[in-house]
């Protein structure tokens, strides 16, 4: 998970980019969510010793809802990396919210902003079928169930399934905060640089190299250890300018039952 995590960031910036030129050949600002500024997870109440057990892959759950809010500006949005490629003067948002029952039904509506461009599209994931839509438009069936980019490159399967468990050895280190998360009770674990680099094991690449300060923070369940919440920001400064980073991934309706995630047509 964490060794893709760079990448994907890149592949999705690269996506919106062709769909732009595209646009503009046929015929500034994304806002980072409130989640970002911690709206949805109330003040830290206290310190509390100790980790948990350990730390459970949401593949555990039987349902969940969940919200990604990406933001990119500045360097951070230089598609080639190392100053290579080409760097968009705009700031680059993408959010998504959808929900989960496990083993195999996914719901998730995107939002890629651009500024001057907004994209909005939908999809539904039951086994090998999947169906999706733009905004307005009519639901199609598409021919495969890896038909969207963003929400399997983000969406907490990815970022908290079996691989989540490599961070158990650095939190043990780390005293953390009681914190809850859309009302559940919660641990949360606040990540230096170095720390999410151990976490990733060696070999790993991660977008710490990129950036002259990136903080993480991760909450774990009290209860269930599950991780609800990751929150990464980078920022970076240089000679070429300035770029910054700011990725929150939050579940929420645990297990709930109220979930229902059918075929749209």
């Amino acid at each position: 998970m964490l060794e893709r995590l760079k990448s994907y960031l890149i592949l999705a910036i690269a996506a919106l980019a062709l769909t732009v030129f595209a646009c503009s050949s046929d015929d500034d600002a994304s806002t980072e969510s409130s989640r970002s500024t911690g709206s949805s997870t109330t003040a830290a109440t206290a310190d509390v010793g100790g980790a948990p057990t350990r730390i459970t892959s949401v593949t555990d759950l039987q349902s969940f809802r969940y919200t990604v809010d990406v933001a990119l500006s500045g360097d951070a949005a230089d598609l080639g990396g190392q100053g290579g490629g080409i760097t968009l003067d705009l700031e680059i948002g993408l959010s998504i919210a959808g929900a989960v029952i496990l083993p195999d039904r996914e719901q998730s509506s995107v939002t890629a902003d651009l500024g001057f461009l907004q994209i909005e599209t939908e999809t539904i994931r039951i086994g090998d079928l999947a169906w999706s839509r733009e905004s307005g438009s009519d639901w199609q069936v598409d021919s495969s169930a890896e038909t969207d980019p963003f929400d399997g490159a983000f969406g907490p399967l990815a970022i908290f399934g079996d691989e989540i468990s490599s961070f158990q050895t650095v939190l043990d280190t780390i005293d953390p905060t009681s914190q809850s998360v859309n009302g559940i009770s919660a641990l949360r674990y606040d990540l230096t640089a170095e720390d999410f680099a151990r976490a990733a094991g060696p070999g790993a690449e991660l977008p710490t190299g990129d950036f002259n300060e990136l903080t993480v923070s991760l909450w774990i369940a009290s209860d269930s250890s599950i991780p609800v919440r990751m929150l990464m920001k980078g920022f970076t400064s240089d000679a070429d300018g300035e770029g910054e980073l700011s990725f929150d991934l939050t579940l929420s309706d645990l297990n709930s039952d109220e979930i229902s995630i059918e075929p749209p047509i």
